[in-house]
């Protein structure tokens, strides 16, 4: 019986050492060499991707942790694939680097739209050692650029001001060109002001109106009616011993640029005599 016992204890003892030690290599394998961990900084979502203009370079890094004790040697892919702006299908995807964490994407490199950005790593040698990350980015043209100059004060009465826009341009053009296919539309107002109530009509022609709503001409700071790269205003219609600001929006096609101000000085022609 004694015998009997001890060969059960024994046999049982052995397949529950050959089962753990089973389990404990199958763990020590899965150990030695795990996939990394991948991340690039990228949102993860079309509706939130990061905005990049024409004419910007885009620098990405991939931050990995290896989890492989058989080797470090890592091969490392950046692929992109645009999306379909009609159908938002992805094309095939094309390689922008091998071998490499970091790389830059220079100016025009990527159409306009939505494209997928994937980083890969994986363990040279080792099988089911690939991982990635991903993110999108949009690439959207730059905005236009409005320059106006001028003087920077008039006296008034002693004739015309010229304020102009020429230099505005589109930074998505290259050459002559970019200044070229702009419109404008100029704006009015004393320095304090702004644009919160302004009248559809041009401030700058009377129709009928009152002049007591501030503004440079009397009507209410807003739009005039010029629609040319150049401005010509007469102080002797405005206020003396005030501030003044023009503001120039340029548009191009559905895109309408911020405010570029000009401030000028109107004074008053007693006080330029007097000096």
């Amino acid at each position: 019986m004694g015998l009997l016992a001890r060969k059960g204890f024994s046999y049982y003892n052995r397949h529950a050492f050959d089962f753990l030690l089973t389990l404990f290599l199958s763990t020590l394998v899965d150990y030695i060499c795990k996939p990394p961990e991948v991340r690039i900084n990228l949102n993860k979502t079309m509706e939130n991707a990061r905005n990049v203009t024409t004419i910007e370079s885009l620098s990405l890094h991939g931050d990995v942790v290896i989890h492989c004790r058989n080797t470090n040697d890592t091969m490392f892919s950046w692929d992109v694939s645009t999306v379909d702006n009609t159908n938002k299908q992805f094309l095939p995807f094309i390689t922008l680097a091998d071998n490499v964490k970091k790389i830059t994407i220079g100016p025009r490199k990527l159409s306009l739209g939505f494209h997928y950005i994937r980083f890969v790593a994986e363990m040279r040698r080792e099988e089911g050692t690939r991982a990635y990350d991903y993110g999108y980015i949009r690439i959207v043209l730059p905005d236009l650029e409005p320059i106006v100059s001028g003087p920077s004060s008039i006296v008034k009465g002693s004739g015309l001001m010229v304020l102009n826009g020429e230099k505005s341009f589109d930074p998505n053009v290259d050459g002559p060109s970019r200044y070229q296919g702009l419109n404008f539309t100029w704006y009015c107002r004393r320095e304090n002001e702004d644009y919160s109530n302004i009248s559809s009509l041009p401030v700058n022609l009377p129709m009928g109106r009152s002049r007591d709503k501030g503004g440079c001409f009397g009507l209410g700071p807003g739009r005039l009616s010029t629609r040319t790269k150049q401005l010509i205003l007469d102080p002797a219609e405005m206020k003396a011993k005030l501030h003044y600001v023009v503001d120039l929006v340029v548009n191009k096609g559905e895109r309408t640029s911020r405010f570029g101000s000009h401030r000028f000085y109107v004074i008053s022609a007693l006080q330029f005599f007097i000096k």
